[in-house]
């Protein structure tokens, strides 16, 4: 049980990653109202987070730690959106907080899309790009693994696993 993180270059990056661990994923609550995939995610047992509530925020990072204790995995983009950048951009710090205080490994993950179209970014409609990625008949992307991560500081931790994602 540990707390995967990754860069975040499109809605589909989960799909790809949980083919390889087994792992609950933390989304953002919009994803639940989307045309077709919200009504999968709903049902995986996925953690919704209001990004604009402060108490939002805080039950999902109480419910990350009280999974991880119980014995399951949790996937996170803690960019918080998806980006084409070469970088990621700044890692949001508190979940990173909350695994160093409950000495949580974190185990870093980059994904690249061979195909810069694959990511979802900027003004693209969700349905469009749905329909024209769905439609190819292969992805092609990257998938690397860092090693298990544990640092009893939560800043620290954060700059390990963000400078090891960009590393890659």
């Amino acid at each position: 049980n540990v707390l995967f993180v990754s860069n975040h270059r499109s809605y589909i990056d989960p799909f790809v990653q949980v083919t390889h661990f087994d792992a609950l994923a933390l989304a953002k609550a919009e994803v639940r109202a989307w045309p077709i995939i919200g009504f999968g995610i709903k049902i995986t047992g996925t953690y919704f987070v209001k990004r604009e509530e402060k108490t939002s925020r805080q039950a999902a990072r109480e419910g990350i730690a009280a999974t991880i204790k119980d014995g399951h995995s949790i996937l996170l983009y803690p960019e918080g959106t998806t980006t084409a950048l070469p970088q990621t951009l700044p890692f949001k710090p508190r979940t990173f907080h909350m695994a160093a205080d409950t000495q949580v490994k974190v185990v870093p993950i980059m994904i690249e899309y061979q195909d810069p179209e694959d990511a979802w970014i900027g003004d693209d409609t969700f349905i469009r790009h749905f329909f024209q990625v769905f439609a190819k008949r292969k992805v092609v992307c990257a998938v690397h693994y860092g090693a298990p991560i544990w640092e009893s500081d939560g800043e620290v931790l954060r700059n390990k696993v963000q400078s090891w994602i960009n590393g890659e």
